[in-house]
């Protein structure tokens, strides 16, 4: 079923929000990165990249085994993830995003072109993605909801990667 951008905007503010969830768990934005609340969902096995992964391009490939949920969002981040009272402190440091309901990618892979730069947790859809900086650290990560769009029931850690080499 195709979704209106209406609810996808709303589930995206949801993803970047993540209050219902993460309040569920205690909120603490004390925990180390692979610990962060927000996270505490059943866990994505993230297959590429992997935590502290150098990838040789600025136009990465993302890849995870699919839980089932329909529902999907998938956000690159500048920074760590911070949570505070229940909701990402940082939505800024999102700076690109991928949703099932695009109609690009697909769940479990997905291209970089996939997705778009985010500005304000609002998706850019007017033009191409922005490549990321060579040689620059990044921090993805992916939330899955419940059929009913009501509650994160699958999340990845976060993952940290680092884009180029040095030639």
């Amino acid at each position: 079923m195709k979704r209106p951008a209406l609810y996808w905007t709303v589930l995206i503010s949801l993803a970047l929000g993540c209050s219902k969830d993460a309040e569920q768990h205690g909120g603490d934005p004390g925990l180390p990165i692979d610990l962060n609340t927000i996270f505490y969902a059943d866990s994505i096995s993230v297959i590429s990249p992997m935590n502290g992964d150098t990838i040789p391009d600025i136009y990465p490939m993302f890849a995870w085994e699919a839980t089932g949920s329909k529902m999907v969002f998938l956000g690159i981040f500048v920074n760590n993830i911070n949570i505070t009272a229940g909701q990402i402190a940082n939505i800024d440091d999102n700076i690109w995003a991928w949703h099932s309901g695009l109609g690009k990618g697909r769940i479990g892979s997905v291209a970089f072109d996939d997705g778009f730069d985010t500005v304000n947790g609002m998706l850019q859809t007017d033009r191409p993605p922005t490549p990321l900086f060579e040689n620059t650290p990044y921090i993805w990560a992916i939330w899955a909801w419940s059929d009913d769009g009501n509650l994160i029931s699958h999340a990845s850690r976060e993952m940290l990667f680092v884009t180029g080499i040095d030639n």
